[in-house]
């Protein structure tokens, strides 16, 4: 998006708007589709994935589930077990 260089404050004030406007759409899509980390394993019909990593902002080990009805995914912590 390109502001106006010169013109009148209607069309700046135009475009600041739409622009906000894009960036609160993005945050709100944002904050639907990424869920939030769960401490407990999902509802009975979620499969494991098998799938494992490592969250680079905790340091969490992360377990990741599957719902094949809705095909959304689920991540659990998955307790640290201490190595020997």
């Amino acid at each position: 998006m390109f502001f106006a260089a010169s013109g009148s404050g209607k069309a700046l004030a135009t475009q600041l708007f739409v622009l906000s406007a894009v960036v609160l759409v993005s945050l709100l899509i944002e904050r639907w589709r990424y869920k939030r980390v769960s401490d407990l394993r999902p509802e009975p019909g979620w499969e494991d994935t098998g799938e494992r990593f490592r969250d680079t902002q905790t340091g969490r080990l992360m377990a990741v589930y599957f719902d094949p009805a809705t095909a959304q995914r689920h991540y659990v912590v998955v307790p640290d077990v201490p190595r020997r």
